[in-house]
């Protein structure tokens, strides 16, 4: 988990007696918590909350018994957390389903058919996928059809030839 929320109210409800330090131990502990969505493990809990000196780890101590409970098989675990993780798992798992269920529907051919080794075009313009629109000849080129067959356009437009352009 890469977010949760903190909801600042029920944080000051519930934690706003602790201590400056016993606020960064229980903010490191919440967050190593969410972050490896699992309980913390009773070897790591001072090497999580950075607790090197005997008032350090006694703030850990502190926050632990205060909003923790221990597991013995899992380790120190955060209902409020837990909540969180599961309901983040619950919300993923609907929305992977729903993707599934719009990019590979019931019957749906998830493998296309296509030769991926078929000769690509030399053209230098790249080949669109819009559809051809045709194009409504002028009434000189509707003129030039009926009498016959299309004519240079020197002819139609007034006689004059390559010689005198020259």
């Amino acid at each position: 988990m890469i977010y949760y929320q903190r909801h600042l109210g029920d944080y000051a409800a519930a934690a706003g007696y602790l201590s400056a330090l016993e606020h960064g131990v229980y903010t490191l502990l919440l967050d190593w918590y969410h972050k490896n969505e699992r309980a913390i493990p009773r070897e790591l809990v001072f090497q999580i909350s950075k607790a090197n000196t005997r008032a350090e780890k006694n703030a850990a101590d502190t926050v632990l018994n205060a909003f923790f409970k221990w597991h013995p098989e899992q380790g120190w675990r955060h209902e409020g957390a837990e909540a969180a993780i599961a309901k983040m798992r619950d919300i993923s798992e609907k929305k992977r389903a729903a993707a599934n269920q719009k990019w590979h529907p019931k019957g749906m051919q998830v493998h296309s058919g296509c030769n991926a080794d078929a000769m690509l075009s030399n053209n230098q313009y790249p080949i669109s996928n819009k559809p051809r629109v045709s194009i409504v000849p002028s009434p000189p080129a509707v003129a030039a059809i009926r009498k016959g067959g299309l004519q240079p356009v020197s002819q139609l437009v007034g006689g004059f030839s390559e010689k005198e352009n020259g």
